[in-house]
């Protein structure tokens, strides 16, 4: 990963097949900050069923997924474990695919989870905010993200 000192990187998205280990990183001088995660069937059935050992493609975003926003369970455990730090390890797990992908003959598991985030420099992230959100949390270093309503806020250092 290339260093840029003083700039937010954003938009990183990592993905990994279900039940591999996904490392989310910022270089040196940026704390991590979780945007989003969302998960996708393959049209391939087989790459549900083998993940990598069938293909590379099966492990990431493709044209022809069927995508699946996550439904907050993952999202507020994620956010707290990884969000205001350099580095994070975590597991890509599956999900129910919904009907909406089994009404398109796609199968009723995820393939792949994909994390999206920023990489916040440290001058902005020493501080970071919890946002109760309607039962989302949310990681923001100060004066990055705008967001229109919350529940309370509890400042802290990491």
């Amino acid at each position: 990963m290339i260093s840029v000192q003083g700039v937010t990187l954003e938009n990183i998205y990592t993905s990994g097949c279900n039940n591999e280990r996904i490392r989310l990183e910022c270089p040196k001088g940026h704390k991590i900050a979780i945007k989003r995660l969302f998960y996708g069937v393959k049209s391939n059935r087989r790459c549900t069923e083998l993940g990598r050992k069938y293909s590379d493609d099966c492990c990431h975003p493709t044209y022809d997924d069927c995508l699946v926003s996550d439904d907050d369970s993952k999202y507020p455990f994620l956010n707290m474990m990884c969000s205001g730090l350099p580095g994070c390890d975590i597991e890509a797990n599956n999900a129910s695919s919904g009907s909406k992908c089994r009404n398109q003959g796609y199968d009723s598991v995820t393939s792949y989870m994909t994390v999206i985030h920023d990489c916040i420099p440290g001058k902005n992230s020493g501080n970071f905010l919890l946002f109760n959100l309607s039962y989302k949390l949310l990681f923001a270093g100060l004066g990055i993200y705008n967001l229109i309503a919350f529940d309370y806020i509890q400042e802290f250092k990491k």
